[in-house]
């Protein structure tokens, strides 16, 4: 590592008023009072952070388990994979298995998402971005893989692929499931950094050496976080010559002593914890060690308890962001939770502001109000509950009860991960991974859960009782097919007889509506019907025809389903 350059990855209490002095040398003051946020920072953030190299190999491609980690593994280092879903669910041969993800998660490697389907944001419905979104993030960690951070396909986050600045539909949506997010833009990510448009330099063309070469100097230099993109399944990768180059570059930034690090180590580093705007236009951001980045003049601060519940929209400037503080000598009791907080108030315009209030002590919550649709200069609409993380890793079985509701406003829906690694697991339905959701009903203290088993069909409810605890859980919905044969009996002329057919495999109850299709049909005047249990079909059978009739082996279809909406 470059002599002069800070460690910033050690938090070290600091007097916070030198952050408030940095507030006031770069934006505008409200009564000559700087913001003082009640955080922990350590005085090498105030300096250039230290150069850091990140590798993402996109597409999770059976590549970079042949060609990328047997380099990694001969020069020492950890790379980022950003994988693709819809291919490991139609085991692809093509692309690694979960298995092969885990063995990297497992070796020390990070695993980012790249969507379910490799398509571009900015070209789909915005109603299509949860399942690209959301299902991909929530499969992977379904399969045990902890996925924070995520990769544009084709670097596209703008609708259409059109104007930034006219559009940031995607951007919003995304900020809800990851931690960073990183387009395609050629760069070096630098101390104002983007969480969610953070930027990367290609290493896939063969004599990309020295370009990169010269990046690594530049970060020796002046600091700054590059991150390589490749693609090893491109055709050039599985030359000797490509490999190379990358080898003689790692071997080039150990020279440097330059660390190369997974994107959340990176993070830890260069993210922040508050991140509003763009580096290269107007931004408020607060990084992971207390330090205010600021480019723009209407970003304010007031003094501690000086924001009322009541004061209007009115009080604040438009086109402005104004942070306050209500500490423990408050007495104001009408904010939700708890009188202490912080308040973030956004007015973009005469009839558009909104208010965040983050109560102290309650880190996975926040609480968000705009202004009246007419009154919208003096009067405020209530505040509606909101998620920090809509998704909450390994929730135990009833670790929310009812004695929690006044956490919610009325009809809060959480939606939580059960994971393979879940130590709860076994209390879920049959024991499997899947996805949790419950709905809160704040007015009369009802909860109702849903339980979804990854990769099938099966669904599983419960909901409380008057007394508070929990009905078992219901099998709701469920579908399930096998093929079996079974030899039937002779059967004489104006016959009937009965014939059972087990279908244990099949698990099903007596509640479950049974189709079936013989796949070799039944002799010419054979008549059918039947009912079943758990375990069998029983076939009862009548001979219409006026000889006796061998029925012989038989082939069929079975496919049992239920779906109760009531």
């Amino acid at each position: 590592m470059g002599a002069g350059w800070a460690t910033t990855d050690v938090y070290n209490p600091i007097v916070i008023d030198e952050i408030s002095q940095q507030l006031a040398e770069t934006g505008e003051k409200v009564n000559d009072v700087a913001y003082k946020p009640n955080i922990m920072t350590s005085k090498s953030s105030l300096v250039s952070r230290r150069p850091l190299i990140s590798i993402i190999d996109d597409d999770g491609r059976i590549e970079t388990k042949t060609i990328l980690k047997p380099i990694a593994v001969e020069k020492n280092f950890k790379f980022n994979s950003a994988s693709l879903v819809e291919p490991l669910l139609a085991n692809d041969p093509t692309y690694m298995t979960f298995e092969d993800l885990r063995t990297l998660q497992s070796d020390g490697h990070e695993i980012m998402s790249h969507t379910m389907s490799h398509r571009q944001l900015g070209l789909i419905q915005l109603n299509e971005l949860d399942y690209e979104l959301g299902k991909s993030r929530d499969i992977l960690k379904q399969e045990g893989l902890n996925v924070k951070s995520f990769v544009y396909p084709g670097g596209s986050y703008v609708k259409d692929n059109g104007n930034e600045n006219a559009d940031n539909s995607v951007l919003n949506e995304l900020k809800a499931y990851y931690e960073s997010a990183w387009v395609i833009n050629d760069g070096i990510n630098t101390e104002v950094f983007d969480n969610h448009k953070a930027v990367r330099k290609s290493f896939d063309a063969v004599g990309t050496l020295a370009g990169i070469k010269t990046a690594v100097d530049e970060i020796y230099a002046n600091g700054g976080w590059l991150v390589l993109m490749v693609h090893t399944f491109f055709a050039q990768w599985a030359t000797v010559e490509k490999q190379q180059e990358l080898k003689d570059l790692i071997d080039y930034i150990n020279t440097k002593s330059i660390d190369i690090v997974t994107i959340d180590e990176g993070l830890k580093v260069y993210g922040n914890v508050y991140d509003m705007g763009e580096r290269n236009k107007d931004h408020f951001k607060i990084d992971r060690f207390g330090k205010v980045i600021n480019r723009y003049n209407r970003w304010y601060s007031l003094p501690e308890n000086k924001v009322l519940f009541s004061t209007p929209p009115s009080s604040f400037a438009l086109n402005s962001v104004t942070v306050s503080t209500h500490d423990s000598n408050s007495t104001e009791t009408l904010f939700p939770k708890a009188k202490e907080g912080q308040l973030i108030t956004r007015r973009a315009s005469a009839d558009h502001t909104v208010q965040e209030w983050y109560p102290r002590l309650f880190k996975d919550v926040y609480y968000e109000r705009v202004n009246d649709a007419t009154a919208y200069e003096t009067t405020w609409g209530a505040f509606k509950l909101r998620w920090i993380k809509p998704l909450i890793d390994n929730l135990e079985s009833n670790a929310l009860s009812p004695t929690d509701v006044t956490l919610a406003q009325d009809r809060t829906i959480s939606k939580s991960i059960i994971s393979l690694g879940n130590p709860a697991l076994a209390s879920f339905p049959l024991g499997k991974a899947g996805t949790y959701t419950t709905d809160f009903y704040k007015s009369n203290g009802y909860f109702h859960e849903e339980y979804e088993i990854i990769n099938t069909n099966k669904k599983f409810r419960r909901s409380t009782k008057s007394d508070g605890t929990y009905n078992a859980w219901d099998e709701y919905c469920f579908k399930s097919s096998a093929q079996f044969t079974a030899t039937f009996p002779t059967i004489a002329s104006m016959a009937v007889a009965t014939f059972n057919v087990p279908i244990a495999s099949l698990a099903i109850t007596t509640n479950h509506a049974i189709s079936l299709n013989f796949r070799t049909g039944l002799p010419a005047g054979i008549i059918y019907s039947f009912t079943h249990d758990a375990t069998n079909l029983i076939f009862t059978l009548f001979n219409a025809s006026g000889v006796s009739v061998n029925i012989g082996e038989r082939y069929m279809t079975v496919v049992a389903v239920k779906h109760d909406n009531t």
